[in-house]
Formats: C-alpha cells, structure tokens, sequence
C-alpha cells in the first residue's frame, strides 16, 4: 500500500538524490523546512520502508571493476531453496546489486569482476550451487550504465546524470580509502565520527578522504534506495530493439529518453537480452503502455520491438567492490 506523502516529502526525496549525505542545516534550506522537520520526515520515510537505506555511487570501473550481470529463471522454490538464495546474495561480495522481478526473469544479480574469466567463473559458482533449481539464465557484460536523477519526483528537479562506464585507465587505492568505501557502502548518511570509529582513523581524516574521493570522482554521489511501491510508483525495465540506423538518429532517441521525467536509467553492452536497456517509473501498466507507444510514435521506424520484467523488490545494494 503506498506511503501517504506530501509534497514536503518529494522534496526532501529530490534534494537527496544523488546528494543524500546533505546536512540537515542545507537540506532544510533546500526544501523550505527546518532541520528538525527535515530529520523527522527523512526517520519517519525510513521507520515506514519508503526510504530503504542510502549509498555512495561509487565509480567502482575506475578502480578496475567490470559490471556484469545474470538474469535467471527460476524453479518454484521451497522456503529452504528461497532461504539458501537469499544467503548467497547477501554473502557474496562480488555481488553488489540484487532484485527480485516479474516477468520472464526471476531475479537479476550484478557483479563487479576483474575480468571476464571471472565472471565465467561466477557465474559457474553459481549454477554448482542453484542448478537444481535454474531453467534459464542470460549474462550480460555492461559497458555504461546513464544514472539520471528521479526527475518524476518534484517540479523543478534539477538534472543530474552520470555515466558508470568502463575507463581507459584506472586508480588504485589504499586500505583506508577502502575501509571508508566499504563502510559508507551499508549507509551512506553516517557522520564522519561513525565511519572514524569503524575505520579507526580520525574524522578529519575521514571528512579529507571523501573529499579527495569525491574530487576524484571515485564517488560520483550519494543516492537513497525508494521503494517505490510505497509510493506508487512501479519499476520496469524495457529491453528494447532498434533497426539500423544512423549514430545521429540514435543521438536523437537517446537525448529523448534522458530528458524523459519517467526515465532513470540507460543502459549499453555486449551479449544483452536487446540493443539496449531503459528503466523508468510509471504509476500504472496503462502509465506505461502509453509511454511505450507514444516512444514508438515518435520513433516509428527506429523501434522494433520490445520486452519488460517489473522489478518486485531490492534484496541487496552495496556498490564497495571489494572482496
């Protein structure tokens, strides 16, 4: 049942976006609040599920990670089966984003990797372990996923994008810059002195880190995690088919969809379901099925066909790729 929000609500979700370690004294600033109303709004969306958690984007190819992922299938499940699963996703550490859906796919899990002879043999861990129960799976490597703000969430919603691609060069970092990484990883909105503590460095240390990480766009942000359902939204992903044409027609299409208030996220690669991904928010199938066919009137020879999964539920997000 969805949360009942008001528009003070969507504001604070908007000003967050990408930006969700804010101090209270600037986000209330932002949303017209006090600090004391921005607190109380942001403990009681989280104390009602609307708010699942926070976390840094961290630009984790740039250190030399490869986003990859596997769509399965899946048998029906005994609560064991249910219970080994959910195991798996939240021990295993190269996994770092996990979902349940509906559709011709059960769950969708992504990997950061080193290589691609790595990603074989995730996936090969994978099927030891649930082959029993997987009819069907597909793996993808990802060569850029476009993070956009949720500009479906308040008028006036500034525009924010950024591209987890894969880099030409990479940087690597030490064991405190990790320790930090992996900590901000489980709650982004923690105080210096929290992270100090679990880090063992002093917070000035802690705050000069992050700055420097952020400067170095290691961290390109910091994001809340909706549940969208609680406030009646739903999530679809589209693969979506394209004929041949032009890098500028393409241009045109794309620059459509990024503009696009329902849209999210793009997503490009090798071996994928269709050319490539789109994610977005509609309030209902009817939401959607008109934002599908007013896609296709727009671009009426450039688009072939597509195919949808809905995601149900995010069982894990923890983009520190460490392991």
């Amino acid at each position: 049942m969805p949360a009942l929000l008001d528009k003070k609500d969507y504001r604070i979700l908007a000003a967050l976006d990408f930006d969700a370690r804010m101090p209270l004294s600037e986000l209330a600033k932002k949303t017209g609040l006090s600090k004391q109303a921005a607190d109380y709004r942001i403990k009681s969306m989280l104390k009602h599920d609307v708010i699942e958690g926070f976390y840094p984007l961290i630009n984790s190819p740039l250190l030399g990670y490869i986003y990859c992922r596997t769509f399965l299938q899946l048998k029906s499940l005994t609560p064991q089966q249910e219970q080994e699963l959910r195991k798996y996703i939240l021990t295993n550490k190269r996994l770092f984003w996990a979902f349940s859906l509906g559709g011709t796919y059960d769950y969708l899990f992504v990997y950061w990797v080193r290589s691609l002879s790595e990603f074989e043999d995730v996936n090969f861990e994978l099927a030891e372990k649930f082959g029993h129960i997987i009819m069907n799976s597909t793996q993808n490597v990802i060569t850029n996923v476009i993070h956009m703000s949720h500009k479906c969430l308040a008028d006036k919603t500034e525009p924010v994008r950024f591209d987890l691609c894969e880099q030409r060069k990479t940087i690597d970092l030490d064991e405190t810059d990790r320790k930090i990484l992996s900590s901000l990883a489980l709650d982004a909105r923690q105080s210096l002195v929290e992270i100090s503590k679990k880090c063992n460095v002093a917070p000035k240390v802690v705050a000069y880190r992050i700055k420097k990480l952020e400067a170095g766009k290691v961290i390109a942000g910091y994001r809340p995690i909706i549940n969208y359902e609680k406030i009646g939204l739903t999530y679809f992903k589209v693969f979506l088919n394209i004929s041949q044409c032009s890098h500028k027609e393409f241009s045109k299409l794309q620059s459509h969809l990024l503009s696009h208030p329902k849209v999210i996220y793009l997503v490009h690669g090798i071996s994928m379901p269709a050319d490539f991904d789109i994610e977005l928010l509609a309030e209902s199938s009817t939401d959607f099925f008109d934002f599908m066919k007013e896609l296709k009137n727009i671009f009426p020879s450039l688009i072939t066909d597509y195919q949808y999964l809905i995601y149900t539920k995010t069982l894990k997000v923890n983009y520190a790729p460490f392991y």
